[in-house]
């Protein structure tokens, strides 16, 4: 019978939106702004990676996601998965992106070895080497985010991931671990001309409660030093983005966050109202809490406390490299669209969660290539979201194969 009764429900719902008497309402539009739009600047006033964050937005793309495989979890035959193709990265860019944040696994394992060291996985290393690869190929700007690494698994995003390790934020031989792993990421990839950013940590302190915000502060510092060190990073031109401790939120920004040095980036994930944008009520389709017309003031005031963060910062530049919604959130194409305008009006770079994989998984609530209807599980021609991404997407002009021929890399 409950089967019986979503059939129905889906057929009413359906009715309600084709047949004529009920037009959707338009997205709500936001008012206009005296200010001009920051742009981009000109190829020929791009000389270095830190140009790409500091005014204006130039890179327009999303995330991909991996994890180390671990048995029975259905991720590939590799080491990290779900595998991207060749032909997943090249759709991305033929949809107007320029810019990939790779989302991934730290190369340093979770767990110390006999003699009590935090070790390379090669194979992990490897793998994220090809992305970059591919991506320049592509011509791909990226961003390498680090979600997991010593004493921090997947865990911490999916409670349902195994092994279960969150023991970071209390062990300072772990902590050093990140910044060593940092130290030798950094040495391998700062002549990567497209990589334009290294996140050091999705998500800090997400797994926590209560308050660890110096802990983070510190730990990132050691990070920044590491990176920028000669004889460990020695990487002086790649940005180093930074999210505060707090999972990054908005509500992450009122509090002190890390130092910052000439080529430092903040970062902030926006989803909120997290029981819209990203619910845990399973494949239903969520109303926004107020009414569609709620969201224009709900997000301009978001947006508008992290304008005054970065005034705050003396106008370091600020990132939004995660935000997104579930694909059958109800009118999720205004919410994202409305997302957009306001980066583009703080200037700000910005990367969608989710460019999901070829690769067949158990889950797509994130697909926006699948369409608003959970029930449906493959791609769909088009749909109002996705004319809403490939319209902000065709905003980009920064060309990798001109930019890097710019960029001064010792």
């Amino acid at each position: 019978m409950l089967h019986h009764a979503r059939i129905l429900l889906l057929i009413a719902t359906v009715f309600v939106c084709v047949v004529p008497g009920f037009p959707q309402e338009p997205c709500p539009s936001l008012p206009s702004n005296p200010v001009p739009i920051p742009r981009c600047p000109d190829i020929d006033d791009i000389h270095q990676k830190i140009d790409l964050w500091r005014y204006g937005t130039c890179l327009r793309g999303a995330n991909i996601w991996q994890k180390r495989v671990v048995a029975d979890d259905q991720m590939g035959p590799g080491v990290v998965g779900p595998p991207y193709t060749e032909a997943d990265i090249r759709r991305l860019s033929d949809w107007g992106a320029n810019y990939v944040n790779i989302s991934y696994p730290g190369i340093f394992a979770e767990k110390p070895n006999a003699r009590g060291e935090y070790y390379e996985q090669q194979g992990v290393f490897d793998n994220l080497l090809r992305l970059i690869n591919l991506c320049r190929n592509i011509n791909l700007f990226v961003v390498v985010s680090f979600r997991t690494g010593p004493e921090r698994s997947e865990y911490v995003f999916d409670r349902k991931e195994k092994p279960k390790y969150t023991g970071l934020w209390k062990n300072r031989k772990a902590q050093q671990a990140w910044a060593n792993m940092w130290a030798l990421t950094a040495s391998r990839l700062r002549k990567k001309v497209n990589v334009v950013g290294y996140d050091l940590m999705v998500e800090p302190g997400l797994e926590l409660e209560g308050n660890h915000r110096d802990t983070w502060n510190r730990m990132a510092e050691q990070m920044r030093v590491e990176i920028r060190r000669e004889g460990a990073g020695n990487d002086q031109a790649t940005p180093i983005l930074i999210g505060p401790s707090g999972g990054s939120s908005v509500d992450s920004v009122d509090e002190p966050v890390p130092a910052a040095d000439p080529r430092t980036v903040y970062t902030v994930h926006q989803y909120v109202p997290d029981e819209y944008a990203q619910p845990d009520t399973g494949q239903k389709p969520i109303t926004y809490p107020g009414g569609i017309r709620q969201i224009v003031p709900d997000l301009q005031s978001l947006y508008g406390r992290i304008t005054n963060f970065r005034t705050r910062q003396g106008n370091v530049p600020i990132a939004i490299n995660e935000f997104g919604a579930v694909r059958f959130a109800a009118r999720a194409e205004c919410y994202i669209n409305l997302q957009m305008e306001l980066l583009e009006g703080l200037g700000s770079n910005y990367a969608l969660w989710l460019w999901e994989t070829s690769w067949p998984l158990s889950y797509d609530e994130f697909n926006f290539r699948f369409g608003p209807d959970p029930a449906h599980h493959t791609d769909v021609e088009s749909s109002e979201m996705i004319t809403a991404i490939k319209g902000a997407w065709a905003r980009n002009r920064t060309d990798l194969s001109q930019a890097m021929e710019r960029f001064n890399v010792p």
